[in-house]
């Protein structure tokens, strides 16, 4: 992220490519694997703050605070960073495998972000406290995180589906019995 600072996507690659590609292939990442990780964290810093060159851009076409636009930008982003982790953690990602595996893995990303993206705006079907965030934080950088059907990622992909489905029928019971009305989105 901060190799890209100020820079266009494709000059903090070629530095990325030059720099770091050859220093995590010699920790044993393969060179598919660590350009993907490199390319992505060069794109991501168009929108990491102080020097977030896009979203600079975008507060000049909108006329807003640029520093507000980069912080509001960063934590959308939130869960994109944590994709060229899980790049290294399982090759199926990058169509390297079955088409089993291929698929296994991108469903399992897929549902990985969506309970991260819970666990960053703290609502399902009501507002979350702060420890079913936390939980949900957990249990979706850790299943992103983590070789596809590994432990860990079974684990944390059944206590997020345990979870999401026990919040959703508690919260409809209560308000079925007149306890509480869910919100509607935000």
């Amino acid at each position: 992220i901060i190799m890209g600072m100020g820079l266009p996507t494709v000059a903090a690659y070629i530095i990325g490519a030059i720099l770091y590609v050859p220093a995590m292939e010699s920790l044993g990442v393969e060179p598919l694997q660590a350009h993907f990780f490199v390319m992505y964290f060069c794109i991501l810093s168009m929108v990491t703050p102080p020097v977030s060159l896009a979203s600079f851009a975008a507060a000049g076409v909108a006329k807003t605070d640029a520093m507000k636009t980069s912080v509001v930008a960063f934590g959308m982003c939130a869960v994109a960073f944590l994709i060229p982790f899980a790049f290294l953690a399982d090759k199926a990602l990058l169509f390297q495998g079955s088409v089993m595996q291929i698929a296994i893995a991108g469903v399992g990303l897929l549902f990985s972000t969506v309970i991260w993206a819970m666990g960053i705006t703290g609502f399902i079907v009501r507002d979350l406290n702060r420890t079913e965030r936390a939980l949900l934080l957990a249990c979706g950088a850790a299943a992103m995180v983590t070789q596809t059907g590994s432990l860990i990622w079974s684990a944390s992909i059944a206590a997020s589906v345990l979870y999401v489905v026990l919040h959703v029928v508690f919260a409809r019971r209560n308000n079925h019995h007149g306890h509480g009305a869910a919100r509607g989105a935000r």
